[in-house]
């Protein structure tokens, strides 16, 4: 029996779903695009439910077009996007969209973390400087424009 592998790939602006023998020969491959947001500039956002309902719709056509179930898959391997921030309440469900790497709207934060936990514990501790879009830079920016939706984040 052939063994198949499953990557997933949840890109900014799209995901893809590949089967793979472990050979290495690829079986199918599929992928499926999301927007990114803009509702103000320098703000950058997605709807969760985007990258979950497109990751599903790619694994469905990968399998299909490599004529497999979920039975004949034998490992899973996933990566992401970094820096972004999904903001949960108590139940699960986000409480406003991601807010993705790629948004700069906590620009004016990165002093101030800086200052208040000094720039090089910074860099230790994230393994990379500090630029908006990062989710210490993200979350302060919430917590001090968006209390609401702070008080609610579990």
């Amino acid at each position: 029996m052939k063994c198949y592998l499953l990557g997933i790939d949840l890109g900014t602006s799209s995901v893809r779903a590949g089967i793979f023998r472990e050979d290495g020969e690829r079986a199918a491959i599929a992928a499926r695009t999301y927007p990114i947001k803009t509702p103000s500039p320098g703000w950058a956002e997605q709807n969760p439910e985007d990258w979950w309902n497109k990751t599903c719709e790619c694994i469905k056509e990968a399998l299909n077009s490599a004529h497999l179930t979920g039975n004949d898959i034998k490992g899973i391997s996933f990566s992401a996007q970094t820096h972004g921030v999904v903001l949960l309440d108590r139940d699960g469900n986000h409480l406003v969209p991601a807010i993705i790497w790629a948004d700069a709207r906590s620009s004016d934060e990165i002093p101030e973390l800086e200052e208040i936990i000094g720039e090089k514990r910074l860099e230790k501790v994230i393994m990379n400087r500090i630029f908006p879009g990062t989710q210490a830079a993200t979350i302060r920016w919430m917590q001090k424009h968006a209390k609401d939706v702070w008080k609610n984040t579990r």
